[in-house]
């Protein structure tokens, strides 16, 4: 694979993530009576650490995401370690969040982008990219 294949998988990624934060941000809430008190609560609730650790790696996964461009090692260990650990503390949060069947579907595509990135940092050619620069 080719280092500009590379990099167009990942400002894809980078795309997917910002359109399915303008659809989430701009798509209607048309929620039943019940789900909509309860979205109306958790939006009151504040944040626990779970929550502010997911939001730490996330930030650190987009900055080793940036970092991947220009084949930085360190930046591949990053990317590695925190964006599982997002998807992973997923599964433990505390509430629920309401999504559509559209924001859905982007979601699993930014998620099959993330582990080809993930598989392409460590098992294709441009891991030697990453080598050459630690």
């Amino acid at each position: 694979m080719s280092v500009g294949v590379f990099r167009t998988i990942v400002l894809v990624s980078w795309l997917t993530l910002v359109i399915t934060l303008i659809q989430a941000i701009l798509s209607p809430q048309d929620l039943p009576p019940l789900l909509a008190e309860y979205e109306a609560h958790t939006q009151k609730t504040a944040l626990t650490s779970l929550d502010w650790i997911a939001s730490v790696l996330a930030v650190a996964g987009l900055a080793a995401s940036v970092s991947l461009l220009i084949f930085s090692n360190i930046g591949r260990w990053v990317y590695a370690v925190s964006m599982p650990a997002v998807y992973l503390l997923g599964f433990f949060g505390t509430d629920f969040f309401v999504s559509s069947s559209a924001q859905n579907a982007l979601f699993a595509v930014e998620a099959m982008l993330t582990g080809m990135i993930l598989c392409l940092c460590f098992f294709s050619d441009v891991s030697q990219n990453f080598t050459r620069s630690a």
